[in-house]
């Protein structure tokens, strides 16, 4: 159900996301995401062969044309290139999601 604001519009300042996730125009994991591929030194194309991630994807990515990437995609492509998702809570435990 879309969010209504106090006129009744469907309008949302959440962009029909979780309030507690704000973001404007683009998921800043995105962010997090050219920057760890600009670390990594490969290129997109490289990323979406070990990644098992659609070049196409990674593209639209790169040019925000995705504004909400799913974490699956989003964790298969970090962890490809080496890296780790880590969930933190209330900054007293970090949890490693387990594999499926």
């Amino acid at each position: 159900m879309p969010f209504k604001d106090v006129k009744g519009t469907r309008s949302s300042p959440y962009n029909g996301v979780y309030p507690a996730y704000l973001f404007v125009d683009h998921d800043p994991v995105l962010d997090q995401i050219d920057t760890i591929i600009a670390d990594s030194g490969m290129k997109l194309s490289g990323v979406a062969a070990i990644s098992h991630v659609s070049p196409t994807t990674l593209h639209n990515w790169s040019l925000r044309k995705t504004k909400r990437p799913q974490f699956a995609s989003v964790a298969a492509v970090v962890r490809a290139i080496g890296g780790e998702i880590l969930i933190r809570y209330k900054d007293k435990t970090i949890e490693r999601p387990t594999k499926a």
